[in-house]
């Protein structure tokens, strides 16, 4: 099963008060990714119901074995994760007393989904700043500096929840594709009609779901967008729309019909 068929064509809003990648799937590929997305997040609790072991599976590239009942994680109950989040919650409004209300500051600080993205990408940074990058001319310290700005434009944003959320999601995805840290599929070239060079494009696992465009030497970010049809990726000016055996490439005012090459 391709990676382009588990991540689908959906991008829903949920969890982290915000953003969760949900995949699209064929209908004979449904029950399979369910199970072993069950069995991979290790959460049934509450009024999440336990997963048979019957339909049980645990995907390891092509090869997928059945776990046993004894063998599916089981979590934490409702009462135990109520109590959990409860703790961290006095934790954290303790830790940032200090900061002024109503702040951009005591906003990160206060808010745990907004912490849990901080120390993720903290610890992203740590682990990759001394590696080569997969991706010539990668300078993590220049890039980190640009992004701050960008972060800190979310002060003036009508939804700072949303765009911080957006922000960090995908500047760890941009760190996850640069050093290789998620499965990918491709590279894939396609020919556009109208352009002397072909696209060549990348589709990296990350969440939310990344797609690299390169051309010639430059490589161009694109995330997955909600769409009707399709799987749809937006970056900067520029929209890759795939759909069966080829894709639409907009760049600027422009748009390219393109044909996947074999």
């Amino acid at each position: 099963m391709s990676f382009r068929a588990l991540i689908g064509s959906r991008w829903l809003l949920a969890g982290f008060g915000g953003l969760v990648a949900t995949s699209c799937l064929a209908a004979d590929t449904l029950p399979m990714a369910q199970s072993a997305s069950a069995a991979a997040s290790g959460v049934t609790s509450g009024a999440v119901a336990t997963v048979s072991a019957a339909v049980a599976i645990q995907a390891l590239g092509d090869q997928v074995i059945p776990l046993t009942e004894a063998q599916l994680p089981k979590g934490l109950t409702g009462d135990e994760r109520k109590a959990r989040d409860s703790a961290r919650n006095r934790m954290l409004r303790e830790k940032c007393k200090a900061i002024p209300k109503d702040t951009f500051e005591k906003y990160q600080c206060e808010r745990p989904a907004q912490v849990d993205l901080i120390e993720q990408l903290d610890q992203l940074l740590a682990e990759v700043t001394p590696l080569q990058s997969a991706w010539p001319g990668v300078d993590v310290a220049a890039d980190q500096a640009q992004w701050v700005v960008r972060r800190d434009a979310c002060r003036q944003d009508r939804d700072i929840k949303m765009c911080l959320e957006f922000v960090y999601l995908e500047r760890i995805a941009q760190l996850q594709a640069q050093f290789e840290r998620v499965p990918t599929e491709g590279p894939i070239s396609y020919h556009c009609d109208g352009l002397a060079q072909p696209l060549v494009a990348t589709f990296y696992s990350t969440e939310p779901p990344l797609l690299v465009v390169q051309q010639g030497d430059s490589r161009i970010l694109t995330w997955m967008r909600p769409t009707s049809g399709g799987v749809n990726f937006e970056g900067d000016g520029v929209n890759f729309h795939e759909f069966k055996g080829g894709a639409d490439w907009t760049q600027g005012d422009k748009q390219y019909r393109c044909q996947q090459q074999p």
